[in-house]
């Protein structure tokens, strides 16, 4: 079978592009990175975003520019690998609703996150978008796209997968245990209580715990090509308290020194500067930040703890933005006419 990623440009760069707009929405993260033939699929945006089905199709139409007898050809599909961090509704609605179910998408390789189970008795309290988006992906899987393999990374250190792909790596970082365990939930519960005791009066957090734990346990990605590197975070956010009363994160606390420096990062939850996240963020030295979402506070937060900081802050909010690098040169930004 011919795929349109066939007569894709092999020049050996590495090209990230933030297509996750949240017009309609506060929030919506969608990445579209291409590498050679290879096209990879973060996330897939909000259900009221189209901007990653229209920014693949037009990768597609691209390819096949001096192919015309080839465009309508639904057997030429753009073939995709995809790769979800967590299955919240802004990070996959749209990936379900429209991108995978599209007749000229086709997926092969597919990365997701372990299966997170809310117990029984917060069940009540929230809705379950695991069980809910989860099977539904599969589904569509088995019936539009058999071809596909999935690899579910399990929860634990030891289940860091790495792939590679010529000179780029690709790297999953799982979270270290299950987010939905009773401990854990116990600690976000008692974060939040404090906080909904103080403003208004309401102690039983269930919702925000469990909802949080689904963020908390998003796998993050990583993708590295020379001395370049660009790591996305999904929605990760809480921490732990140490002894000394210090916030820690638990995933950069698990992989800091396995990950090493940024070149892109992928501001965790959007771009809300929430608990700890700013000086997480700023332990990383990116070149580059990257929010998605038009009400970032992620800006604020990191210049409030470092001034004279030389990070470049992206909002992908409302337009594409294009990182580009090779094996031997460093990241270059490019934003999008739309």
């Amino acid at each position: 079978m011919v795929f349109a990623n066939d007569f894709a440009q092999c020049d050996g760069k590495l090209r990230v592009y933030s297509v996750g707009h949240a017009e309609k929405v506060k929030k919506a993260d969608a990445f579209v990175i291409c590498y050679g033939k290879d096209v990879y699929l973060i996330d897939g945006g909000h259900t009221d975003t189209y901007h990653g089905l229209s920014f693949l199709l037009g990768i597609r139409k691209k390819y096949l520019k001096k192919h015309k007898e080839l465009i309508h050809d639904i057997d030429c599909k753009l073939r995709i690998n995809l790769i979800v961090s967590h299955f919240h509704v802004d990070h996959v609605e749209a990936l379900i609703s429209n991108i995978a179910v599209n007749a000229f998408i086709d997926i092969a390789d597919v990365y997701l996150p372990d299966r997170g189970r809310i117990p029984k008795e917060y069940l009540n309290y929230t809705k379950d978008s695991e069980a809910k988006y989860r099977p539904y992906l599969m589904k569509i899987l088995e019936d539009l796209h058999p071809r596909a393999i999935v690899t579910t990374v399990g929860f634990g250190e030891e289940n860091v997968t790495e792939i590679a792909n010529g000179d780029l790596s690709v790297t999953f970082y799982p979270f270290p245990f299950d987010p939905f365990s009773e401990s854990y939930l116990k600690y976000m519960c008692d974060i939040y209580a404090k906080l909904a005791l103080s403003e208004n009066g309401i102690a039983d957090t269930r919702t925000k715990a469990s909802t949080y734990a689904l963020n908390a346990g998003s796998m993050w990605v990583s993708f590295r090509l020379g001395e370049n590197t660009f790591l996305f975070t999904g929605d990760t956010m809480k921490r732990l308290e140490s002894c000394d009363g210090e916030a820690l994160d638990i995933m950069l606390r698990t992989y800091r020194d396995r990950i090493g420096n940024v070149t892109v990062l992928k501001y965790v939850h959007h771009g809300f500067a929430r608990d700890a996240a700013a000086p997480l963020m700023l332990s990383m030295s990116p070149r580059y930040v990257v929010m998605t979402t038009q009400i970032a506070t992620a800006e604020q937060a990191m210049r409030a703890l470092s001034p004279d900081t030389d990070i470049k802050f992206v909002n992908s909010g409302l337009q594409t933005v294009l990182f580009e690098c090779d094996k031997d040169s460093g990241t270059e930004l490019t934003y999008i006419e739309e």
